[in-house]
């Protein structure tokens, strides 16, 4: 038998939506030259051999452990058996096993390296081992909002008032999106939901369900690895035990993630009928029907699940943000969206008054509203979603002393106009043309930072 370590990657998510104990085929070129260390021929890699699938920056974390049951030319079958949401870092790595640190590091993507058995097993026990120490192992999965002392019931029947049952609130930043969702789950949910935010290295297994490392209730000191549903797994076996009662899976951000990776095969079952139920059903794997049987009365004899009309599931959406995922136009036909116009609710912070150095006091909501106007007029191609929403500051930081605010105006309004709006040129707003210039010449000489043009526009319109 032989061991070996695969680098991918990052946005490549074939071993991400496969569930654990499935099998893939899985294609390299044959490329073999020892320079490169792409060892891939029938003599050198057989059925039976390991391998560890280290994920590629800007994740850079062993994530995967497969075993090859068979190879046919350019072509390895692969089976894939543990998979743990946060995997061995390139840190803890280089700490553990240095020389397959320097491996990977000076060798490019979707290359195959052969390792010793020693180096395997010392990065397969660290890949579980990094998991635990970093986040505490339960032994029992958790309980949420189910306790009769927090328990909150519902006012609305979501049902009654025929609420989209897949929904997504976009909008500017600031405009209240989180807080909207927020307000209709109390009202029509009350303490039935789960909250996720995703993230760009959120995936399948996080969402849906890995295998992660438990404590044995025998032997408290050995480890044993079991299926860990996600919060959708979870939301779904909740709905299937309480069929009177509605429940919502809350997305926060939900751009920001590959959302075709983390929901795989879960995609199909967001086609809903009239009466919110999947209108087609997928076929689950060995485990996930495992975990559903055990937590609720069903008895999936076909593997067949699907989406019960009493799950809802609302995301946030924020289109301005840096670094994140475009959904494709299948997963929107999906959804029901609204979009927060960039003045929505800004009568709820009306009378809230700021003082910028330099120019003086005056409404929060004046100031924002020229400086949208501003940025409308001076900004080529800028989009709503990118100006700023009533809520961009906390309206407890609008309320706050003086010298909190200002530090929450500079490095928060400030940076963000400067390093996400106006990256290129700075003096459209300012008179500065860098950010620490303006942020010096704000905190170290009270001076006032923005052009003549805006603060003249300030006092024409106030």
């Amino acid at each position: 038998m032989n061991y070996w370590i695969l680098s991918i990657e990052a946005i490549m998510n074939t071993f991400s939506i496969i569930e654990s104990k499935s099998d893939i085929r899985f294609k390299m070129s044959l490329d073999s030259t020892s320079e490169r260390g792409n060892i891939l021929d029938e003599q050198s890699i057989n059925a039976g051999d390991k391998i560890l699938v280290f994920i590629d920056k800007p994740v850079g974390e062993i994530r995967y452990m497969l075993e090859v049951t068979g190879v046919d030319h350019t072509h390895l079958v692969l089976h894939k058996s543990y998979e743990t949401g946060y995997g061995l870092t390139m840190r803890k790595m280089q700490q553990v096993d240095e020389e397959t640190y320097n491996l990977l590091e000076s060798n490019n993507h979707r290359q195959l390296h052969q390792i010793s058995e020693a180096s395997f097993n010392t990065l397969f026990s660290h890949m579980f081992e990094d998991f635990s120490n970093r986040y505490e192992v339960k032994t029992e999965q958790p309980v949420i909002h189910e306790t009769k002392e927090d328990y909150v019931a519902p006012e609305k029947n979501p049902q009654d008032e025929h609420l989209p049952h897949n929904w997504i609130v976009f909008g500017a930043p600031g405009t209240g999106k989180s807080y909207q969702i927020d307000q209709q789950r109390k009202t029509y949910f009350g303490s039935n939901y789960e909250r996720v935010t995703f993230h760009p290295n959120f995936s399948y297994g996080q969402f849906v369900g890995a295998y992660k490392p438990r404590p044995m209730k025998e032997d408290k000191s050995k480890i044993t690895y079991d299926l860990v549903a996600g919060p959708l797994l979870r939301t779904v076996t909740k709905a299937m035990n309480h069929p009177e009662r509605n429940y919502v899976l809350i997305i926060e951000e939900i751009n920001r993630a590959n959302t075709a990776a983390v929901f795989g095969d879960i995609f199909q079952l967001l086609d809903r009928n009239e009466d919110g139920k999947s209108e087609y059903n997928i076929v689950a794997s060995e485990e996930v029907k495992e975990y559903i049987e055990s937590q609720t009365d069903a008895d999936l004899v076909n593997y067949e699940i699907h989406l019960p009309s009493n799950l809802y599931i609302w995301a946030t959406m924020n289109t301005s943000d840096q670094g994140v995922f475009p959904l494709d136009s299948a997963f929107k036909r999906r959804f029901d969206f609204e979009f927060i116009s960039i003045n929505a609710s800004e009568e709820k912070i009306g009378d809230i008054d700021i003082t910028i150095k330099g120019i003086g006091t005056m409404k929060w909501n004046h100031f924002r509203r020229t400086l949208n106007d501003y940025l409308l007029q001076h900004v080529r191609n800028i989009k709503e979603d990118k100006l700023i929403g009533p809520f961009f500051i906390k309206k407890t930081d609008l309320e706050a002393s003086d010298k909190h605010f200002q530090k929450v105006f500079q490095n928060k309004l400030l940076m963000y106009l400067a390093e996400d709006i106006l990256k290129t040129d700075k003096t459209k707003l300012f008179k500065y043309p860098s950010f620490s210039q303006i942020v010096t010449a704000y905190i170290e000489d009270e001076e006032n930072v923005f052009s003549d043009a805006f603060t003249e526009a300030l006092a024409e319109q106030e």
